[in-house]
């Protein structure tokens, strides 16, 4: 309201713009709030910025994750960029931040480029071997990403403990997408687990999960266990 951003988290679809500018939202995380981004190569041109602020790039416009293997045929759907994805293999190894998802993910949407030299961020789910970004109908042999290169969810904590997450499908956290029932040529029909995922997305970004909390805490001399009112330098 009024290009402010207010509260200690947020959550930004591509109806991001309405006075709230990059450099708010950056000064947001900034301040040690947390980001859940959703976009994709369609999307306005601020939640690019938003993004490459935290080293992450959405792929320029009309570019697509493809994958002619693991494609959804449920409905006698044969759209490449629709794909299925094995919650298993394609997801990090952490179910504090992406849960125990069993079953298939379905996404549409682009890939993430990720800036080499961040020690920050890390990959939070990933394309199949089969998947590729480019141009649907375009050359394939010259894709822009590929495999488990194709990022498709990419996680952040700030050395502020802000955490970001930026997904590269809108479509993925949709209720269109979480009660959907999917089918690959090899597969049969199967509920998505969308809902899981991006339910533990949540909880890990804005800090319902993944903290460490300490109770109980003392503090006490070594030699004698007692606990002073002040210390002085050099005791233990």
């Amino acid at each position: 309201r009024s290009g402010r951003v207010t509260g200690v988290q947020t959550c930004a679809l591509p109806i991001l713009g309405s006075g709230v500018d990059v450099q708010t939202l950056e000064e947001f995380v900034d301040s040690g709030n947390n980001l859940l981004l959703a976009g994709d190569s369609r999307s306005r041109e601020v939640v690019h910025d938003v993004a490459k602020t935290i080293g992450v790039e959405l792929f320029p416009y009309g570019s697509s994750a493809i994958d002619h293997i693991n494609k959804d045929v449920s409905g006698g759907k044969h759209d490449p960029t629709r794909i299925v994805l094995d919650g298993t293999a394609s997801l990090i190894e952490c179910d504090t931040i992406v849960g125990t998802v069993e079953k298939p993910i379905l996404y549409k949407g682009t890939t993430l480029a990720i800036a080499e030299e961040s020690e920050l961020l890390f990959k939070a789910m990933v394309g199949a071997d089969t998947t590729y970004s480019g141009y649907l109908g375009s050359n394939a042999e010259s894709p822009q990403t590929s495999g488990a290169g194709s990022n498709l969810v990419v996680a952040m904590q700030a050395r502020n403990n802000a955490r970001v997450v930026v997904a590269g499908s809108v479509d993925m956290f949709s209720d269109e997408y979480f009660v959907a029932t999917v089918k690959t040529a090899a597969g049969n029909p199967t509920p998505t687990g969308n809902a899981d995922l991006c339910n533990a997305l949540a909880m890990w970004t804005f800090k319902d999960s993944g903290l460490i909390e300490a109770s109980n805490v003392r503090h006490f001399l070594a030699e004698t266990q007692e606990t002073p009112s002040v210390y002085t330098i050099m005791q233990n």
